[in-house]
């Protein structure tokens, strides 16, 4: 993640790049580098795109087979209603990630004695003031919608929209940047374990060419497009 002044990019081995200016609310999504394809637009518009894309999967107004509670059953959900889960987050420790103190939480969905680990996560106040002084509340924006964006994923997964709607779990991003997750989840009937880490902050200076498209690509008239769908 390349963070300067108003704009995060987020590039990725293959070419591929996710960038915000949070001075205008604009986002650039970059296709891989065998596709030379872009789009660019509001958040707005990229949130309206996607949930158009959701709302015909699960046949909204043209009686087409609920493809979210299909999708939902290859995720692993075992409910297609958040308000049947609680969510329960546990501060269970301190730890040093990458140079910075962290605290180490425990989240939980359940009722009663009957509780499943949803996700373990650190947080570092030190590096979320680091941060918030290179780019402000532009990564607000970016943690807001990416939270956002995962509650607009298929139903049947209510764990994820119980957690990302909890006032504990959302605090946790009020006291710190995150520094490492670790999640188990039930994908396409088989268990994967999904882990991210800080391993490294530095402060290299970053030109600003990192937050342009590179010459030669194509405007795609929506986000999908750079997908194949």
């Amino acid at each position: 993640m390349l963070l300067k002044e108003n704009q995060i990019s987020i590039p990725s081995a293959d070419g591929s790049q996710m960038m915000i200016e949070c001075g205008t609310g604009e986002m650039t999504f970059v296709a891989p580098a065998s596709v030379k394809r872009y789009w660019k637009g509001t958040i707005d518009e990229f949130q309206s795109a996607l949930g158009g894309m959701f709302g015909q999967a699960q046949g909204a107004g043209g009686g087409m087979p609920d493809m979210g509670k299909a999708l939902g059953g290859l995720f692993g959900g075992e409910s297609d209603d958040p308000d049947e889960l609680n969510v329960r987050v546990t501060k269970v420790g301190d730890e040093t990630i990458a140079g910075y103190e962290s605290e180490h939480y425990l989240v939980e969905t359940g009722d009663g004695n009957d509780w499943e680990t949803y996700e373990e996560i650190w947080i570092s106040g030190d590096l979320l003031r680091d941060v918030l002084t290179e780019v402000g509340e532009c990564i607000e924006m970016a943690l807001s919608l990416g939270q956002e964006l995962s509650t607009m994923g298929p139903s049947g997964m209510a764990d994820v929209t119980a957690v990302l709607a909890s006032p504990d779990y959302q605090a946790l991003f009020g006291r710190g940047y995150p520094v490492r997750s670790e999640r188990t989840m039930q994908m396409f009937g088989m268990t994967m374990d999904m882990s991210t880490e800080v391993v490294e902050v530095n402060d290299d200076s970053i030109p600003d060419s990192a937050f342009d498209v590179p010459s030669g690509y194509q405007r795609a008239e929506s986000p999908f497009e750079l997908f194949g769908m």
